[in-house]
């Protein structure tokens, strides 16, 4: 009897198979696409949607410009407890499904009234923040609208380009963004959240509240998204 699943699971549950046999091991790097697609028969498509999959349940971890990874025991660990991971950016969980992501800018600018756990995790007393608020596509379509928190030292980013991966960016300026813990939960649509994300007001998206820190441990931003629920595949936040 042929398989009912649909064919990107059944190419995570082989992909999954290699990691719990020992075939390959933490931190090793994933045979290339090409490999991957002769191997299990599948387009490149149905292939980044397993390999995606993957990255948000933390057995593996994308490296830009360098492949896929296998988790250390480390990173895998904390993902299973569902308390910390390592941070994956939406641009590369979009490239890994053979789609194009972008931005726009809504607004950034220093704020002092935010929330209390920003404050807390941030440390910033009676410091503003530097609030960026964007709208992330996925090849031409409003999926996600976040807003970031930093402290105030961080807001020389409005100097540069917000309209590609921000992780991209930090890491240019010398910061690697480690290690987060998450709040999930469903959130209506307000009127700001169906302007940005074509759709209905009332609609239900999927919440999520994450605290990164740097890959040295220190408070590196808080992360607010609001995301359409449709293609859970493409949001780290979603396992």
């Amino acid at each position: 009897m042929m398989d009912e699943k649909p064919l990107y699971l059944q190419v995570e549950d082989r992909l999954k198979a290699n990691i719990e046999s020992g075939a390959w091991g933490p931190g090793e790097q994933v045979p290339g696409e090409q490999i991957l697609c002769k191997q299990f028969g599948v387009s490149r498509v149905t292939l980044r949607h397993a390999l995606a999959n993957l990255v948000n349940e933390g057995l593996m971890v994308k490296e830009h410009g360098r492949g896929t990874f296998v988790a250390d025991n480390e990173s895998t660990s904390a993902a299973s407890d569902g308390h910390a991971r390592s941070s994956v950016s939406f641009s590369d969980l979009c490239r890994l499904q053979g789609k194009e992501p972008s931005a726009r800018i809504v607004s950034a600018s220093l704020e002092a009234d935010c929330p209390k756990e920003v404050v807390s995790f941030l440390g910033l007393d009676n410091s503003p923040a530097f609030k960026l608020c964007r709208v992330r596509f996925s090849d031409g379509r409003p999926v996600l609208s976040e807003t970031n928190y930093f402290r105030a030292s961080f807001a020389f980013l409005a100097e540069h380009d917000l309209e590609g991966s921000l992780y991209e960016l930090l890491q240019r300026h010398g910061v690697m963004p480690g290690e987060l813990t998450r709040r999930i939960g469903i959130v209506y649509a307000d009127d700001r959240d169906a302007e940005l994300l074509k759709v209905d007001l009332g609609s239900a998206l999927l919440f999520n509240r994450s605290f990164v820190k740097d890959s040295e441990g220190h408070p590196l931003h808080v992360a607010d998204q609001h995301a359409i629920a449709d293609d859970p595949g493409l949001y780290q936040f979603y396992a």
